[in-house]
């Protein structure tokens, strides 16, 4: 529920569902037999001097009983950083907290869009790769966000796009990524005219028919 909606479970363990105890047992299934085979009875003469840990399950929770506390506190409770208090093992392993989780922000896919929409400029934005994109085009929109460099507006399905060398390879500019960047045509066209004119303001006189050369 969110406010007065109701929005059904579709997949996993709905929280309190009578299968979650279930999962839990089968997962834990065999701990009894582990924890007597890792910790059996010591023996002093006749006299048992340790006895085997008691595993009690219930629902999807288990607690583990031992007489001597400093048995458990020997062998599950370490010290781990700063903290004096980590469940944990010998050998490394440890009880994770929340907080040892980083966080992954994952961005929404827009509306009804599909990796097999065709629209090669969203999906190569978005995951730097698409079959119907090159390589060096994809990773270029995917670092670039989606957006011209020049006129800084957004790509959008249909737009023509050109790759573009920051400083021109006539001037000295290398085929490398940190100086390639992706163009609307148009933009190119301009970036082009201004490179050759040696200009370095955008809104220099611009002749609007393309520029008949090899661009750089």
């Amino acid at each position: 529920m969110d406010g007065k909606r109701l929005f059904p479970t579709r997949e996993g363990t709905p929280q309190g569902g009578t299968i979650s105890p279930l999962l839990a047992n089968i997962a834990l299934h065999g701990m009894e037999e582990l924890i007597k085979e890792k910790f059996p009875k010591k023996w002093k003469g006749k006299k048992i001097i340790r006895s085997i840990p008691t595993l009690i399950r219930y629902a999807d929770d288990f607690v583990v009983l031992h007489e001597d506390i400093e048995t458990i506190n020997s062998k599950y409770w370490h010290k781990k950083g700063n903290e004096n208090w980590r469940f944990s093992t010998n050998n490394g392993l440890f009880l994770a907290k929340h907080i040892d989780t980083k966080t992954k922000i994952h961005k929404k896919v827009q509306g009804r869009r599909s990796p097999y929409d065709g629209d090669y400029v969203y999906w190569g934005s978005r995951m730097g790769h698409h079959p119907e994109l090159p390589n060096r085009l994809a990773t270029l929109l995917h670092k670039q966000k989606g957006k011209c460099e020049w006129c800084k507006l957004h790509f959008f399905y249909g737009d023509l796009l050109e790759i573009d060398h920051i400083i021109p390879k006539s001037k000295g500019g290398k085929d490398e990524y940190n100086n390639l960047q992706v163009l609307h045509r148009h933009c190119h066209d301009k970036k082009t005219y201004l490179d050759m004119t040696g200009a370095d303001d955008k809104t220099a006189e611009y002749k609007e028919e393309r520029i008949e050369m090899k661009v750089s």
